[in-house]
């Protein structure tokens, strides 16, 4: 029996009546193979992109995800450093001591860097050194209060308000209920030059200034060399020592007079 060669070209096959038909197959060259090996070259290829994508989109929310936690952990060390304070009525003289007594378990602290505590009369610095001053800058730009330097990252936790003496030398922005002279000024204010902005109601014994604008004022006495006005309203005004109840009643005066003396045919407007 004879062989035929699928790759040599036409194949003749004998058909009913003795008549021969001939019937060309497909070949498959070195163009079809290497047709098909292009192909798994370009699914490997887009199979190891995805790959890699994947990846770094895994390691960008690991990344993330340590940042947040970073950022937490500090906060945690804040809180942790009011509480001992307000507890012991000092500040915490080194990390361990904190620990110690409760106040802070488990931390986890950036790049696995470890805080320093440098206690104050009034404050606590917290250091801790970063890798670059790129990376200090980004982890002082996400605390409140943090500053960097170089590489260095301080932030600074202050005393908290409960554990203040009476007679405490700082000014609290925030109502403090239970020390009501936290929020009183017991000196000038001197702006230097700059605006007080954003009043709503404003009280004061006296006011010196060289100008004032607003909507609405209400005014027991005003002193000033040089006004303009739109329109004054008050319950008594004394100008250059003249009372203008005074005025006004001399005008009220004349006004009776010139109308009496016109009344008469004797003055003409």
């Amino acid at each position: 029996m004879k062989s035929t060669d699928l790759n040599s070209g036409p194949s003749v096959a004998p058909i009913l009546g003795g008549a021969v038909a001939t019937a060309r197959l497909p070949l498959r060259g070195k163009s079809s193979r290497g047709f098909v090996l292009l192909e798994v070259i370009i699914a490997t290829v887009l199979l190891a992109a995805s790959l890699l994508v994947f990846a770094q989109w895994q390691q960008v929310q690991q990344q993330q995800q340590q940042r947040h936690q970073w950022l937490a952990d500090t906060e945690r060390l804040q809180q942790a450093v009011r509480s001992y304070w307000i507890d012991k009525g000092q500040p915490p003289p080194t990390f361990a001591q904190l620990q110690q007594h409760g106040h802070l378990q488990q931390l986890t602290t950036p790049w696995q860097q470890p805080w320093l505590l440098q206690p104050q009369q009034r404050y606590v610095n917290l250091r801790l050194t970063a890798p670059s001053a790129a990376a200090a800058s980004w982890l002082a730009g996400q605390i409140v209060g943090a500053s960097a330097n170089a590489e260095q990252v301080l932030v600074t936790v202050w005393q908290p308000a409960q554990s203040y003496h009476p007679d405490s030398p700082y000014l609290y922005r925030v109502a403090i209920t239970d020390a009501p002279q936290l929020n009183q000024m017991h000196t000038d204010l001197d702006l230097r030059q700059h605006n007080l902005l954003g009043i709503d109601q404003l009280r004061a014994s006296a006011w010196y200034g060289q100008s004032l604008s607003a909507p609405e004022a209400q005014l027991v006495q005003v002193q000033s060399e040089h006004g303009h006005f739109t329109m004054v309203t008050a319950a008594q005004a004394v100008i250059g020592g003249i009372s203008m109840d005074q005025v006004w009643q001399r005008i009220t005066e004349y006004q009776q007079l010139w109308d009496l003396c016109v009344a008469r045919g004797g003055c003409q407007g």
